[in-house]
């Protein structure tokens, strides 16, 4: 099977509960470069002390208002019409560079591979929305 490559340019997450996980669409604007990922309860939450980790330390000058500003809402109705089976998030690469974190979402069993470049503000947004879609009390991370 040959490798698939993309680059992430929008990032759309919510919780299914039929499924009892969480759907990271990246691109979902984009019909040719859209990716549907399945992140189940264990393996997000295998990842959270990573994106910790990666994630930028809380910095004054950086407000809250600027994170609320990075968001557009997802057209619901393009978000449909695009539509794609979604495949498992088996694993994600982050490397630190210069000019903020590369995450890379992987999914092995098909060769997909979905790189996004987040600077610090594009990577707290992306953590709020990933949190944000998790039920947090029925996944234990009503904490976090």
């Amino acid at each position: 099977m040959t490798e698939q490559r993309f680059v992430a340019k929008t990032f759309t997450c919510r919780y299914d509960a039929k499924e009892d996980r969480l759907l990271l669409t990246l691109n979902y604007l984009f019909v040719e470069d859209r990716i549907d990922f399945w992140i189940t309860r264990s393996f997000l939450l295998k990842l959270l002390p990573i994106f910790f980790d990666f994630s930028p330390t809380n910095d004054a000058s950086k407000s809250t208002q600027a994170l609320a500003d990075t968001k557009e809402p997802t057209d619901a109705s393009t978000y449909i019409l695009t539509y794609k089976e979604p495949l498992l998030l088996e694993s994600v690469d982050f490397k630190r560079m210069e000019q903020g974190t590369i995450l890379v979402f992987k999914n092995l069993e098909r060769s997909i591979f979905c790189e996004a470049l987040l600077n610090e503000v594009d990577m707290k947004s992306f953590m709020s929305l990933l949190l944000g879609s998790v039920p947090k009390y029925e996944w234990g991370m009503y904490n976090i």
